[in-house]
């Protein structure tokens, strides 16, 4: 097993304390976590809210300030907006229905056939 001499620690703080250390360059690669996230209210495709809870994570780049710096989290977010409204990947209360209909009516004609075909 390895032996591990250096760990390191990520900055993680809420917004209130991130504030006082001022307006600070984070080095590029430092991975700056905003704990206090912040829960949001997005719509499905079929009209249901959910909550989703932004994790707010800032990467520093080695030149821009933390307050410019943007949240790792908003590309994530429209990503899975656009998973939700993919009706592609999610299928409609219709469609399930239909779905499930057809697999019971198949399930149904088997089990008949199976005991037409023992019970003789």
């Amino acid at each position: 097993m390895a032996e591990y001499r250096l760990r390191i620690k990520q900055k993680a703080d809420t917004s209130g304390n991130w504030s006082l250390h001022g307006d600070f360059v984070p080095l590029n690669g430092e991975i700056c976590v905003y704990t206090d996230a912040i829960a949001k209210q997005i719509e499905d495709s079929e009209g249901n809210t959910l909550t989703v809870y932004e994790p707010r994570i800032k990467i520093g780049d080695g030149v821009t300030p933390i307050s410019e710096l943007s949240y790792v989290s908003q590309e994530l977010e429209e990503k899975l907006q656009e998973h939700i409204n993919d009706n592609v990947r999610h299928i409609t209360e219709l469609e399930r229905v239909k779905w499930n209909s057809k697999l019971d009516s198949e399930v149904e004609s088997t089990t008949l056939n199976l005991y037409n075909e023992y019970s003789t």
